[in-house]
């Protein structure tokens, strides 16, 4: 039984400490809804006299205290008397054990009633106001990381760009040469094939020109002199009057 009873006391201290401590972290936030919840928000609470019991109205602020504090006074009530009678109108017995029963009354009315529904109604603005936060932060980092993600496509696409003018300017058969020397040798192969059959293709182009020039010069030779003529005219353009 002590052990219980010593567990009901640090319960009761640790909540009046809790209770303390958010109050005041609200107060720091600045938040306006602090003094709505604690001081303006009132909580129906059923109190014992002697004549029965007292219903009045409380804060938030003020019932987390009252609850606090007699849960702790009656965390010292025995069971004996704890198991006895609890007539609030009863005078007999000791002062003390008469105001423990008080407590414990008003503990046991309130705690379902009162206590725990306005704890749990603080918890769930609290987890509220939390993923409201979390909310914003999420959309800032989403924004953030969106933009930053639109900044790196710029810049690559100006490199890209970048890129392609400068690929442009550097020489070819330079530029073949030290690509080929970073590539693997799969890639390297089908390169020179590549370029192989290009130069295979350009020489039976010319053979084909040559051919057929001849062909044209031999059915026809005044092919020849019409074609000595405009070479002739081509070169006098270009040297000018």
């Amino acid at each position: 039984a002590a052990s219980h009873q010593q567990r009901i006391e640090l319960m009761s201290v640790e909540l009046r400490e809790l209770h303390l401590g958010d109050y005041e972290r609200e107060l720091k936030s600045q938040d306006d809804s602090a003094s709505v919840n604690y001081l303006t928000h009132l909580i129906p609470v059923a109190t014992p006299i002697d004549s029965g019991w007292l219903d009045k109205n409380m804060s938030f602020w003020e019932m987390g205290l009252d609850f606090s504090r007699h849960l702790n006074h009656g965390s010292n009530i025995s069971l004996a008397e704890l198991s006895k009678s609890l007539d609030l109108s009863d005078a007999g017995g000791a002062s003390d054990d008469r105001t423990r029963k008080r407590s414990m009354a008003y503990v046991f009315e309130n705690v379902l009633r009162s206590s725990v529904p306005a704890f749990e109604d603080s918890v769930s603005k609290a987890e509220h106001r939390v993923q409201s936060v979390q909310r914003t932060v999420t959309a800032t980092s989403t924004g953030a990381v969106v933009g930053l993600g639109l900044i790196l496509l710029v810049l690559a696409t100006m490199v890209v760009r970048g890129n392609f003018r400068a690929i442009r300017n550097i020489h070819h058969t330079l530029l073949a040469v030290k690509v080929s020397f970073g590539l693997p040798a799969p890639m390297i192969k089908k390169l020179l094939n590549h370029y192989i059959k290009l130069e295979e293709a350009f020489r039976d182009g010319l053979r084909s020109e040559d051919e057929e020039r001849q062909e044209l010069v031999e059915a026809d030779p005044e092919v020849l002199r019409l074609e000595h003529s405009l070479t002739q005219h081509i070169q006098a353009c270009d040297q000018g009057p």
